[in-house]
């Protein structure tokens, strides 16, 4: 589910000068932004802070921005089907 988020956030992202790009794993990733001048927003928390991510959940998706209101644009286009994917696949894991 994570991949599939993280590729439809990646197409809508693309064209967007002000987003630095979509990431999937935090490990990976933990050099992108050295200097800590981009806003992370991960679909994981709710929190648009940089501080939290690198030693938390690995598959975390979120967005390197320049500007929170760039960052949570795709997150709001997301968000809906999102939370039925999310519930659904909570669901059946059950």
């Amino acid at each position: 589910m994570h991949r599939v988020i993280y590729q439809l956030l990646k197409s809508l992202t693309q064209e967007d000068k002000k987003t630095a790009g979509v990431y999937l794993d935090f490990v990976e990733d933990s050099n992108v932004d050295n200097d800590k001048s981009y806003i992370v927003y991960s679909l994981q928390s709710s929190n648009p802070k940089y501080e939290f991510e690198y030693s938390r959940d690995i598959y975390q998706v979120s967005v390197y921005s320049t500007s929170l209101e760039h960052a949570l644009t795709p997150i709001k286009t997301l968000a809906l089907p999102y939370l039925i994917v999310f519930f659904l696949a909570h669901l059946f894991d059950s």
